[in-house]
């Protein structure tokens, strides 16, 4: 992601180290990711799915053959699956609203009023692009994997997946020149952030900066 934005006067920049207090994380894969399993089918999982109004719905994963003949994670119960999560309290089937998202070039906005949420993206160098996300007044960065390449990127879908009344989102970010990179998907999660902050990541190519420093 590539932008010139600059964090607004009024806000606040968060970078904290990952408490104790925080939720635990829930397993997580996308759609194409490699399977861990041990065995061929994996029960026990819930997909934020997309067949006809979005709902969390429960599904059975087990590997398929995908491009390249590499084995990809496919689902049985959802055909139009986001992302697929399992171990968390909140997960229980049923309907999901689905939150709107303005995408702009090198930006996006999601929902509205106060607890609208506004993502863009800055190239710093020589640590390479990072994503900031603000809502309210307080802005939370998070930077690139190391040597991480990518110039283009999507909001997938948002909406609150953790039942905690703010909008949790997926984003998907892809170069054409960068193969490991093509199709990265990552969740940003409410309930996983510490008070100070708006959101945990789980996927790629984001991570949460360990020490003070903010662009």
């Amino acid at each position: 992601m590539r932008g010139a934005a600059r964090v607004a006067a009024f806000a606040v920049v968060f970078c904290c180290v990952r408490s104790a207090s925080a939720a635990p994380e829930p397993s997580v894969l996308f759609p194409g990711d490699a399977p861990p399993f041990a065995q061929s089918i994996s029960a026990g999982w819930f997909a934020v799915c997309l067949d006809s109004a979005a709902a969390l719905a429960p599904v059975t994963l087990s590997a398929k053959t995908g491009a390249g003949k590499k084995p990809v994670v496919a689902s049985t119960g959802c055909k139009t699956p986001v992302v697929f999560l399992r171990g968390a309290a909140w997960l229980a089937a049923g309907p999901l609203e689905t939150v709107t998202v303005d995408k702009q070039e090198a930006s996006a906005k999601i929902g509205g009023g106060e607890k609208e949420t506004n993502l863009w993206v800055t190239a710093e160098e020589p640590n390479g692009p990072h994503l900031n996300v603000e809502r309210g007044g307080l802005t939370q960065f998070f930077w690139t994997q190391p040597k991480a390449l990518w110039d283009q990127w999507e909001v997938v879908w948002a909406g609150d997946i953790d039942a905690d009344g703010l909008p949790d989102f997926v984003t998907r970010a892809w170069s054409e020149e960068e193969v490991d990179l093509h199709n990265a998907r990552a969740l940003f999660l409410s309930s996983l952030a510490d008070p100070e902050e708006l959101y945990d990541v789980i996927g790629g190519p984001f991570e949460r900066p360990a020490g003070p420093d903010a662009p």
